[in-house]
């Protein structure tokens, strides 16, 4: 065997070892890979043999990989019939996101809510801030619409108390950040997200990424008078950074 194939086969085969069962690494790759037919079929198979514990180690590796395709993967579940399967092995919030539920998201770094500003700008938008107050307005109630576009999953995020859609702005601040507002009209790539899951401590966390310019949402470190930070969109790599980039989702 060629030096390259043999080292390449041992490193898949300590992957298959690290699981308790070769599906659990196979459905993570096809889920990694995009192949979402083959990953609800594995996961079909499993339900019918009452291992759905093994489903979880898989929704564990694809948390520890930070597997951006988690939330399309669930998605394509509920499209499919298996929608209990999302209900009894996903993370519960993965569930009421779908679900279209009021959720709260609460960063990392600050312990601070998501919320729309109270007035609009020239424009009509209202800038986006983590909310100092203490997370008990309606403002910091949110709403994901999924979009299924090119085999991926993005999501508009709607502000109920304002009837306003997350965006980031076209322009770059100095730093090459984006600032985040609220806006009524979700007619672009700057309104559609995507989450990428983490965990801290068994905790589950997301990065909240804007597609339009894959920057992901964060709050500044400036506290205005009413001690609320200001979010923007990051210039740079959030990867491996959930302290600083992370949100917590939880129902509203």
């Amino acid at each position: 065997m060629h030096f390259g194939a043999a080292f390449a086969f041992l490193g898949l085969a300590s992957m298959v070892c690290a699981y308790s069962d070769h599906r659990v690494a196979s459905l993570i790759d096809d889920v990694t890979a995009g192949n979402y037919g083959g990953a609800v079929q594995t996961a079909f198979e499993l339900e019918s043999e009452y291992r759905d514990d093994l489903i979880k180690e898989a929704i564990d590796g694809l948390f520890e990989n930070n597997v951006r395709n988690l939330f399309d993967f669930a998605y394509r579940l509920n499209r499919d019939g298996g929608f209990m399967i999302v209900r009894e092995s996903f993370p519960v919030e993965v569930e009421r996101i779908l679900d279209e539920r009021f959720m709260k998201l609460m960063n990392r770094q600050d312990n601070l809510a998501l919320k729309l500003a109270s007035t609009v700008d020239e424009g009509g938008d209202r800038m986006a801030y983590g909310d100092g107050a203490g997370y008990i307005l309606r403002s910091i109630a949110w709403r994901f619409t999924p979009l299924w576009e090119n085999n991926s999953l993005y999501f508009h995020i709607f502000g109920v108390e304002r009837n306003q859609y997350l965006k980031l702005a076209y322009s770059p601040d100095s730093a090459g950040d984006h600032t985040a507002y609220g806006g009524d009209s979700p007619t672009d790539n700057r309104y559609r997200w995507y989450l990428v899951p983490a965990r801290i401590q068994g905790r589950n966390l997301y990065y909240i990424v804007n597609k339009e310019f894959n920057q992901p949402l964060k709050l500044g470190r400036a506290l205005d008078w009413a001690h609320d930070r200001v979010a923007y969109g990051h210039n740079g790599d959030f990867h491996g950074n959930p302290e600083q980039f992370g949100w917590y989702i939880t129902e509203y």
